[in-house]
């Protein structure tokens, strides 16, 4: 079994410790992608809300619009 002497083992473990410290910064980046991502996502869901009350509005004006063609039909026939 070979051993390490005390030099190669620091130096291991120095290695590691920036190998942890990379993998950390890359999981910061992603924690701040994900965040980000989360409120692009709040936001389309809000705008979706706020288009679907549109819509819903605007399909509410075309059947009154619709009732009173019909009655201006009925009144002119």
């Amino acid at each position: 079994m070979a051993t390490m002497t005390i030099e190669a083992i620091l130096e291991r473990v120095q290695e590691l410790k920036n190998e942890c410290q990379e993998k950390d910064e890359v999981i910061r980046d992603q924690q701040v992608q994900i965040m980000e991502l989360e409120e692009k996502m709040k936001d389309l869901v809000a705008r979706y809300q706020e288009q679907s009350a549109q819509i819903s509005e605007i399909n509410a004006a075309a059947s009154k619009a619709d009732e009173l063609m019909e009655k201006l039909s009925e009144v002119l026939a």
